[in-house]
């Protein structure tokens, strides 16, 4: 396949792909990590001394600066959290795709530009 052919092709898939993304943008996404947290307590013969800790309780873990942190969440707020860390996670896979096509076309456009070059006298 000619270069040219190639990067009509990447640049559709591309294009279907912006339009995927644009037209099934959720409302809410969190840049999160849903996790599962077990706790110990400070009660003296608690099982959790034993090792069977307490729990496990919902949280999520995020970037703020340059620091990762942990908040906890709701028990019942869990489900709703999970979907929205799930649809950012689509979302920027979506994206990393986009990149990678359009890492492809800069490769055939670089390639059809070197293969045109003439030296100057």
């Amino acid at each position: 396949m000619f270069p040219r052919q190639e990067i009509y092709l990447l640049q559709r898939k591309r294009n279907n792909l912006v339009w995927k993304l644009v037209n099934s943008l959720p409302e809410d996404m969190i840049p999160a990590s849903l996790m599962y947290i077990y706790k110990t307590c400070s009660t003296p013969n608690c099982k959790c001394k034993k090792g069977e800790k307490h729990g496990p309780y919902p949280a999520v873990q995020f970037k703020s600066g340059n620091k990762y942190k942990i908040k906890m969440i709701k028990r019942n707020e869990a489900d709703e959290v999970e979907t929205k860390v799930q649809a950012y996670r689509e979302y920027q896979e979506g994206l990393a795709e986009i990149n990678k096509l359009n890492a492809q076309i800069n490769k055939l456009l670089q390639k059809l530009r070197d293969k045109n070059l003439e030296e100057y006298p």
